[in-house]
């Protein structure tokens, strides 16, 4: 139902979800319900101590066509785009590590379909990136409200996703994922993926 930290639903996921890979993509679609200063969609932390928080906003402050996309004290990238209260929204981060060879390690942020933002994340990376606690919904920090939203689907890579497949996956819709090598649609409710 979203509103203060101490009252509010939140889903939490296991740990060690995304440390110690290279590449990760977070995928999912979900809905806004009601504004909540700095409720989240995800919130990756040591669920201790929010200095090492890796987040996505669903508005900034108390602003709703106002999101964020952070990990604290490496990079921070804000956008203002429109959000429609009550709207499911198709959003994939795609976050490489700099340890990819020649690449920087950077972060890109798409919404149905379509990329938001690019930030390099510097020494940043998901190998190092403290998961102890992965929640959608809930910030790290104490003083900030509970997101009032509604998830359809969640799905989590430990491969970046390419444009096209986030692309595709946003055209299929929840339920469906094309397979990345033959195209093929098949349903993502028949098993855990391996990718």
């Amino acid at each position: 139902a979203g509103g203060p930290r101490e009252r509010a639903d939140y889903v939490a996921l296991p740990p060690g979800l995304i440390r110690g890979h290279e590449e990760v993509t977070i995928e999912c679609w979900a809905s806004l319900q009601g504004v909540q200063k700095w409720g989240r969609v995800f919130s990756i932390n040591n669920g201790v101590d929010p200095s090492h928080e890796f987040f996505l906003s669903w508005t900034n402050d108390m602003q709703l066509n106002s999101q964020r996309l952070e990990r604290h004290g490496a990079f921070s990238l804000d956008t203002r785009s429109p959000l429609a209260l009550g709207s499911e929204h198709h959003i994939a981060v795609t976050w490489r590590s700099s340890a990819l060879g020649d690449k920087l390690g950077e972060v890109r942020w798409y919404r149905n379909g379509r990329l938001v933002g690019v930030a390099p994340t510097g020494a940043a990376h998901p190998t190092n990136q403290p998961d102890d606690a992965f929640w959608l919904g809930r910030s790290a920090f104490a003083v900030d409200a509970t997101a009032q939203a509604d998830y359809n689907e969640l799905r989590i890579y430990n491969r970046a996703l390419t444009p096209g497949e986030i692309a595709a996956n946003f055209k299929l819709g929840p339920e469906r994922v094309a397979d990345r090598e033959s195209g093929v649609q098949r349903s993502s409710t028949t098993g855990p993926s391996t990718e």
